[in-house]
């Protein structure tokens, strides 16, 4: 009989957090985070990878909230390898990486960002696959499932012999700088991940003119709507014609009103859920992440479950040039609520230009069959 296969299981408790309050990031935000009102994310999304976990190996965790509560919760036994305390801190998470490779396992698998990536790469170099599952808020690296769900598809299949291993590039975005509307990506380190079609790829930089987007979403700016604006070059482009250039938030959402005279307004800078609770009859205008497709659940989270459900896919609109369009297989949606995932629909018109729509498949949440 062979010997029983071995997942190590980190969960970072607090990354996720950022995002609804608008700060872009958790690292070193957290009392700021908390301030504003954040509650956990990440234990939510590794339940729903560990619900969907079907492979017979035994779970090595860390004590309490980074892992072994939310296991015990799913139903599975797990083996603590590492006792921590709250809060907990990156070299916790360096720590369990040391402590589970130590331990021997098949494959490292931790839920968070790219925060969490980078200190298990500094920890570990290429001595064991990991895997991580979304939990956080920026998740630029290719080493992510693309949903919770399909994360757990791919550690089946990687601990079944099916997929081969493959090693990419760990990014980190400085999130200081971030908050304050610049982009500064580095290359923290690498790690050897499954090679799997259910993980997302790493972000890229997408060309195209912007001129023809910005014409078309000055046409979605009719008199008397509410515009929901996502983060982005390209929907930051036909912010700065609506309102004029730098007045809006490139890395943030805001919400533009228009006039019944047609003139726009920036009602709200770089909104957080909790200000956005209340809008029913806005658009909302995204615009995919080049190379990944993913138009909302990366970078965005105040653009809630919530918010999605009262507002309807019908009113999401996206915006993207024929280039970075063209480079895409299908948009994708990670949006932490699995009703509204399988509500979304199979295809979406995405606006190229005045007048001009071209329809792209959209992969919402898990794998299931939710086509209309």
């Amino acid at each position: 009989m062979s010997e029983r296969q071995r997942i190590g299981l980190i969960l970072n408790p607090i990354a996720g957090m950022g995002g609804p309050v608008a700060l872009k990031g958790t690292d070193d935000a957290i009392a700021e985070a908390r301030a504003r009102g954040a509650e956990p994310v990440s234990p939510g999304r590794a339940r729903r990878f560990l619900d969907v976990l079907d492979v017979q190996a035994e779970i090595l965790t860390c004590s309490g909230p980074m892992g072994a509560d939310v296991c015990t919760e799913a139903g599975f036994e797990p083996t603590i390898v590492l006792g921590v305390r709250e809060p907990t801190t990156p070299d916790d998470t360096e720590a369990a990486a040391r402590r589970l490779l130590d331990e021997g396992v098949d494959l490292l698998v931790f839920v968070g960002g790219d925060g969490t990536a980078v200190d298990i790469a500094q920890a570990i170099d290429h001595e064991v696959p990991v895997l991580g599952v979304p939990g956080g808020v920026k998740m630029n690296s290719a080493v992510f499932g693309e949903t919770p769900e399909r994360a757990a598809r791919a550690v089946h299949d990687a601990l079944a012999g099916r997929t081969p291993i493959h090693t990419v590039d760990v990014v980190e975005v400085d999130e200081d700088r971030l908050r304050e509307g610049e982009i500064e990506r580095v290359e923290l380190g690498s790690l050897r991940v499954p090679d799997h079609r259910n993980l997302q790829a790493g972000k890229a930089a997408s060309g195209g003119g912007l001129a023809p987007i910005v014409e078309a979403g000055r046409e979605l700016a009719q008199p008397g709507t509410r515009l929901v604006l996502g983060p982005g070059s390209t929907v930051n482009a036909i912010e700065d014609e609506l309102l004029g250039e730098g007045q809006g938030t490139l890395l943030g959402v805001d919400l533009v009103t228009v006039d019944e005279d047609g003139r726009a307004e920036l009602a709200i800078a770089d909104a957080t859920a909790e200000d956005l609770a209340d809008e029913d009859e806005a658009l909302i205008v995204v615009s995919p992440i080049g190379g990944q497709g993913f138009v909302v659940g990366r970078g965005n989270q105040q653009l809630s479950p919530g918010l999605l459900t009262r507002v309807g896919w019908d009113n999401v609109r996206v915006v993207a040039t024929p280039t970075k369009l063209n480079e895409l297989e299908a948009l994708r949606a990670d949006t932490g609520d699995r009703d509204l995932d399988e509500r979304a629909p199979a295809y979406v018109d995405v606006l190229t230009g005045p007048g001009f729509r071209t329809r792209k498949r959209l992969i919402a949440g898990t794998e299931s069959a939710r086509r209309r």
